[in-house]
């Protein structure tokens, strides 16, 4: 703690706003924070050590290194650290000319407001606490670590797995993107009637009945085997007396698992015949109907498919200790527990500690080994049958260039099979590179709406979301919805009117338009009054139909929240040179890829304005 910071001196937020799409601040959505107080850069190190102690796996290298100069440089580094720590990592910002002249001012690039404003409050009471406040006891402590991990819950919720990576490969790309008011587990992407709906990995090309066929354990190990590829033996079981009297087909061991739950929810391997009983309870627990089929050797592999084509591939890691040559395998064990990273993953951990549980006993008996033998030195030895990260697993390796060319086509056939457009299969075999006629191997499932977030946390060359994307929804059908803003006092809707009217009659397009009094999305009135211009740019670009959109607002409202699009093909106004809240419009302006015009009298002079610099864009591009 800088001793010389007398607490009430100590950094404080004193405002916070959000600024939605292109702003004075910044070409891009930001949450904005006005902070006060002392700050030194020597302070620097008293806010790594909190974060340290905050933060339940410690820090990664790196990612405080950097000092900032000022407070909100702070801010805007503590903040990012939560963000991503969250699963979030927010993407850099580059102020505008006015933004830069606003040095007591942060801003982080907002994705979920509430955790991105959460973020910079959590900065600023890490900074308070390190530099002007007494130390940091232990319930304080607590209480931060807590903050943290009830935002990363909050930000699963809000961009849950596949939807994460699909939205960072549309800002990669360029392409607008927000969750679907109210359906806010669909994602958006582009504009109006170039943009395209996700739900997770499902498009509007998925089929309900192809994932309702694949998602049903009974109906999908049904059409693999119709369709004469490898699955496991399956039937139908009641009670444990069913599942004994299976044990003639199936043979030991035999896996358990209800009929229609995913990421082996209730999944129970039977290797002797005195565990069936506890085994299907646990299954039936779970109140669905239970499957039992033939338990598969080898390795596990998630493999992608896409509109007929092998993507990416990956193995996940069995869980192995590797042999000294003195070590038991439960020493081992205890010892690859030690690794820092490896912990309570509800509190942070990036692994999970690994478990030698009955299930493990059992696997390791089978194996003719127990716990308490001695591996050779340089011996791995799979401690688990399952590669889970419950079960201290969750290393994954990328194996996309190491596919056997027969075993791409029985991938391709699998999810053919379901008329599927995209879909994840689980796949056993004991090597991927060799083809499945001659090792053998089996699909245990095909999953549609597959879950990216598997192929991603580790080194690949494979950019799954991307080609996604890029598959799905291609460039060529990216059209570029146009924005037309109109900044002034009083009534701008007869200028409004007459723009979007001519719009209509030169280029034939549906255009909306939205004034303070209302919303006209091309002679429909939804009847909403919008409080701001980037309310009335998400109703607007929502509409499928959309082609264009006029806006009019005053320019206190543009200062004060945002253009709402990142992105203006013209702005006129009713000013010649910007001064006073006049600056902050030109400067929003500017970041959304614009000058600001002068905006004649007449309407109708605006309309023959607005369509020849329209012209000349479409002309130019």
């Amino acid at each position: 703690m800088a001793k010389d910071v007398p607490a009430e001196a100590a950094p404080r937020l004193l405002q916070g706003w959000r600024l939605h799409g292109a702003n004075w601040m910044a070409p891009r959505s930001v949450f904005a924070v006005r902070v006060g107080g002392r700050y030194a850069p020597s302070d620097w190190p008293a806010v790594r050590d909190l974060m340290a102690r905050i933060l339940p796996p410690g820090l990664e290298p790196g990612q405080l290194d950097a000092t900032p100069e000022t407070l909100a440089g702070a801010v805007e580094a503590l903040a990012g650290l939560m963000l991503a720590w969250c699963g979030h990592p927010a993407e850099p910002v580059v102020r505008t000319e006015l933004g830069a002249t606003a040095p007591d001012r942060a801003i982080v690039a907002l994705g979920n407001p509430e955790m991105t404003s959460a973020a910079c409050v959590f900065a600023v009471r890490v900074l308070a606490r390190a530099v002007g406040m007494p130390p940091a006891d232990t319930a304080w402590i607590e209480q931060a670590t807590e903050t943290l991990l009830r935002a990363r819950a909050d930000g699963d919720l809000w961009l849950k797995s596949s939807r994460k990576f699909i939205a960072r490969a549309a800002e990669a790309s360029g392409i607008p993107w927000r969750s679907l008011t109210p359906a806010t587990h669909v994602l958006v992407l582009g504009e109006g009637r170039y943009s395209r709906r996700y739900d997770a990995t499902a498009t509007w090309r998925t089929s309900i009945l192809a994932c309702s066929v694949a998602g049903n354990k009974r109906s999908g190990n049904l059409t693999l085997r119709r369709a004469g590829l490898p699955a496991p033996l399956q039937v139908r079981v009641d009670s444990a007396a069913d599942v004994a009297a299976a044990l003639p087909r199936l043979g030991l061991p035999l896996v358990l698992k209800p009929l229609a739950l995913r990421e082996m929810q209730g999944m129970r391997i039977v290797y002797h015949a005195d565990d069936i009983e506890a085994a299907f309870a646990h299954s039936a627990s779970l109140e669905q109907p239970v499957v039992a089929e033939t338990y598969i050797p080898g390795n596990e592999y998630r493999v992608l498919v896409l509109e007929g084509e092998v993507i990416a591939a990956c193995l996940r890691l069995p869980v192995t200790v590797t042999g000294d040559g003195r070590s038991t395998i439960l020493e081992l064990v205890a010892r690859e527990n030690l690794d820092p990273r490896r912990g309570d993953i509800t509190r942070g951990f990036g692994l999970a500690p690994i478990r030698i549980e009955a299930l493990a006993e059992r696997y390791l008996a089978e194996c003719g080994r127990s716990p308490s033998d001695v591996p050779a030195a340089g011996e791995a030895v799979q401690v688990h049958p399952l590669p889970m990260m419950r079960f201290g697993g969750g290393g994954r390796a990328d194996v996309t260039h190491l596919i056997h060319p027969e075993n791409r086509a029985m991938a391709v056939a699998a999810v053919a099979a379901f008329d599927l457009d995209i879909a994840g299969i689980d796949l056993r075999m004991p090597d991927i590179s060799r083809s499945w006629r001659e090792v053998g191997a089996g699909i245990c499932e095909v999953n549609p709406q597959p879950n990216l977030a598997v192929h991603y946390g580790f080194p690949s060359p494979v950019d799954v979301a991307g080609i996604v994307l890029d598959r799905t929804y291609p460039p060529s059908e990216r059209g570029l919805f146009r924005h037309i803003l109109l900044v002034g006092q009083g009534d701008l809707g007869p200028h409004v009117a007459a723009i979007a009217a001519a719009m209509r009659s030169r280029f034939g397009w549906r255009v909306a338009t939205a004034t303070p009094t209302g919303i006209d999305l091309d002679g429909w009135t939804p009847g909403e009054r919008v409080a701001n211009l980037p309310d009335a740019y998400g109703l607007v670009v929502e509409d499928r139909e959309m082609e264009a959109a006029v806006y009019a607002a005053a320019p206190d409202a543009v200062a004060a929240a945002g253009i709402g699009t990142r992105r203006l093909d013209l702005a006129m106004a009713m000013v010649d040179r910007p001064t006073g809240v006049w600056r902050a419009v030109d400067a929003a302006v500017r970041a959304a890829g614009t000058g600001l015009r002068r905006l004649p009298d007449d309407p109708a002079q605006s309309a023959r304005r607005a369509i020849a610099i329209l012209e000349r864009q479409i002309a130019e591009r």
